[in-house]
């Protein structure tokens, strides 16, 4: 309803995918950047920035600053998920750019939503999720 403008990184569906889901949920697209790993191409369409790979820690990095960069004052980060990073990456790694990249977020001074799903993450790799958010949310679950 604000309209503020944002970046979405996708891990697990490609863009195509992604902005069709938020277009039928009334999301304006256009005020979004996308960064897909998933797709397998490199390069830019559109709004729309191609890494080709999850495992490209380094290029989604780039992408993201050049995409913060060239939005307006008040934006927002979406990053979809960090699990699919642990599939192709080291907990360690992965670990390591979440630190990172909360740091950008502080730097950016914008607002970021990590997804990352309990099941089947590295239990350390949670905790330190944990520690560099300023806030967790639990949806659903087994109920324990």
């Amino acid at each position: 309803e604000k309209k503020i403008p944002g970046v979405y990184v996708t891990l697990n569906k490609p863009y195509e995918a992604i902005s069709r889901i938020l277009q039928n949920s009334n999301i304006d697209t256009r005020l979004i950047i996308f960064i897909d790993a998933v797709t397998g191409q490199t390069g830019k369409k559109k709004n729309c920035l191609y890494i080709g790979s999850p495992e490209k820690l380094s290029d989604i990095s780039v992408a993201m600053d050049q995409a913060v960069k060239a939005l307006p004052k008040e934006k927002f980060v979406f990053f979809d998920s960090i699990n699919t990073l642990t599939v192709f990456n080291k907990p360690v790694t992965v670990a390591r750019f979440v630190h990172f990249l909360a740091g950008k977020m502080r730097e950016w001074k914008i607002k970021g939503i990590i997804i990352s799903l309990e099941k089947g993450i590295d239990e350390v790799l949670i905790n330190e999720l944990t520690a560099l958010a300023d806030s967790r949310i639990d949806i659903g679950g087994s109920g324990n």
